[in-house]
């Protein structure tokens, strides 16, 4: 009866959102019940046409902290860098992975960020970059990261959310999504409620002033009192995700496809979990916010990442609890990528990279037949390509085991306290 509800569900989100003129075939829906039995190892050849590897310069002056939850950044001919892994600065790269210079310095004065950086973004017509602090700060640097000035997010709209992604719309300004929660009372909150919260995309102008804010709904949290002085919240926030011009916002099982232009979100892909979806909201499958997550979308494909907890799922082998999906649009099929058995297991918040030592449990990513060398899993898309970074550690291990004559060429060159190694894949 669930299953027919929720079909229900499916096909009433499909009428209303094919009613778009811009969307006239309606959203597609995704599988993932059978993109998990459709589990495939998929040739990187299927999409790409090369590979290249960019050491980054390591020196005592610009060592980063490794490839933990970092964010990859291309600007013109240069990369950017932030690891969520300590307070270390924005570090920026030419295209040959020469260092150019650090941007932005944590503490407390007017003109450094508190602790840590949320987020980081360039506005590509001028080259200048906006930092978002912990705090709500907004620092800007000119394109040779000069600290120009510090602003602030919008009045009431410091509640950020769970993904803290800032996205630069082309003409200056600036959107995340914001979140406002209800006050409730303890009298309430000690019943074990459900706290809500609205849900906006919110616009701003580089000095922080609101320009408009657009509703993405309500998120309801489910409180557990465990203790008088300790509770959990059961949240699904909406994320935002920006691919290469290309903005997509999820909202429970939908995602909308968001034109800056037109500010319009049209429905473009509905999630299906099928059986898995039977033990309810605890049940649910997981696309991750930007940190954990991924979230591509190109041309051709799709690539996104979706968490299934143990306890929901307690038959599912641990390599699989978080699966990589690829949706092909010319076919229409969605595919899991599996595991590489002579490769390393794939810690997913570390970079996708074998840690030291551990044993040979799989690696999921693409298998690259394009010059024999590791798997390939992106982290990013700009420009056509797709681009991981990987710590030195993990990639002259990966370069010893695999067949590639450039990774071992480039990995000759390494040490153990090496920058970490762009990956560089040219989409076709």
């Amino acid at each position: 009866m669930k299953k027919l509800f929720y079909l229900f569900v499916l096909a009433l989100a499909a009428v209303s959102c094919s009613n778009s003129p811009e969307n006239s075939s309606g959203p597609q829906v995704l599988d993932i019940e059978k993109g998990l039995a459709n589990r495939e190892l998929v040739k990187l050849s299927e999409y790409a046409s090369a590979i290249n590897y960019i050491p980054l310069e390591s020196s005592l002056e610009c060592m980063m902290s490794g490839d933990e939850f970092t964010k990859i950044v291309k600007s013109g001919d240069r990369f950017y860098f932030y690891s969520e892994v300590g307070d270390a600065p924005v570090a920026c790269f030419n295209s040959n992975g020469k260092f150019q210079h650090f941007i932005g310095t944590q503490g407390r004065a007017a003109n450094e960020f508190r602790k840590y950086v949320k987020d980081f973004v360039i506005n590509e017509q001028t080259g200048r970059m906006l930092i978002c602090d912990m705090e709500g700060n907004l620092l800007f640097y000119d394109k040779d990261g000069n600290y120009m000035y510090t602003a602030s997010l919008p009045e009431n709209s410091t509640g950020v959310g769970s993904d803290c992604s800032i996205v630069h719309n082309g003409n200056g300004n600036y959107f995340f999504i914001g979140n406002f929660e209800y006050k409730h009372t303890l009298e309430e909150i000690a019943k074990e409620i459900s706290v809500d919260s609205d849900n906006y995309l919110i616009h701003f102008n580089s000095t922080g002033q609101e320009l408009s804010r657009k509703s993405l709904g309500t998120t309801y949290r489910h409180i557990q009192r465990i203790a008088a002085n300790r509770m959990t919240y059961k949240v699904d926030q909406p994320s935002l995700y920006y691919s290469d011009g290309l903005v997509n916002i999820r909202k429970t099982d939908s995602i909308y496809r968001y034109d800056t232009a037109k500010d319009t979100l049209v429905c473009e892909y509905i999630l299906d979990y099928g059986k898995l979806q039977a033990k309810g909201e605890v049940g649910k499958v997981k696309l991750l916010p930007k940190g954990t997550g991924i979230y591509l979308n190109t041309k051709k494909f799709v690539l996104f990442l979706a968490m299934f907890g143990k306890t929901s799922f307690p038959d599912m082998e641990d390599k699989y609890a978080r699966s990589v999906f690829l949706y092909d649009k010319e076919s229409r099929e969605i595919r899991s990528l599996d595991v590489d058995p002579d490769y390393g297991f794939a810690w997913v918040d570390c970079g996708f990279g074998t840690m030291p030592g551990a044993p040979k449990s799989g690696y999921a990513g693409f298998v690259n037949d394009l010059d024999g060398g590791a798997p390939f899993v992106p982290r990013y898309i700009k420009d056509g390509k797709m681009y991981q970074i990987m710590d030195a550690i993990r990639f002259m291990d990966l370069a010893e085991q695999c067949k590639s004559p450039a990774m071992k060429k480039v990995a000759a060159s390494m040490n153990e306290d090496s920058n970490p190694v762009l990956m560089e894949v040219v989409l076709k």
